[in-house]
């Protein structure tokens, strides 16, 4: 795929987050070393990207030449590939950001049907760049899930997204 996706291979969360879109684009995620460019990743760049986002922090380091999709944390970086990518998505799929086995699975699940996945903590308060995302999908929205369930994000974090949602 010439739409190219990079994130940090030292850490799961900002992947989980360019899933939906490679999946929505047709793309491909690739892994840089952390805040540095690995040499596999440089190869592929050179040989087959056109497009290309760099999804966190450590990947916008790695290559300032990709547009940079990277937030604070990896609440604000989910947020902002759900702007770019799915700025008026009908449906938002949601998974905790402290462990990846439920993102990873409805990762691309929520690419094929048109659906950002934001990532959430598993208990408190919503932070604020997925909240305010919701908020200003309100009355868009139709559909959310919630991958693991309450037992991986707990019911309070649960009635949260709803209420961002009303």
């Amino acid at each position: 795929p010439s739409t190219v996706f990079e994130a940090s291979g030292t850490n799961f969360p900002d992947a989980l987050s360019a899933v939906p879109a490679a999946v929505a684009t047709h793309g491909a995620i690739v892994l840089t070393n952390g805040a540095a460019q690995s040499s596999a990743t440089l190869g592929y760049l050179g040989a087959h990207a056109t497009i290309r986002y760099a999804v966190g922090g450590p990947a916008a380091w790695a290559d300032p030449s990709a547009v940079a999709l990277a937030g604070a944390t990896r609440y604000a970086t989910s947020q902002a590939v759900a702007l770019a990518f799915f700025p008026n998505a009908t449906g938002i799929s949601v998974a905790s950001g402290v462990t990846f086995p439920d993102a990873l699975a409805g990762g691309v699940l929520a690419g094929t049907t048109n659906q950002p996945m934001l990532l959430v903590p598993p208990t408190g308060p919503l932070p604020e760049p997925p909240a305010a995302y919701l908020t200003t999908r309100h009355g868009m929205v139709t559909k959310s899930t919630v991958y693991g369930g309450t037992a991986a994000i707990s019911n309070a974090t649960v009635t949260a997204i709803g209420n961002a949602l009303k």
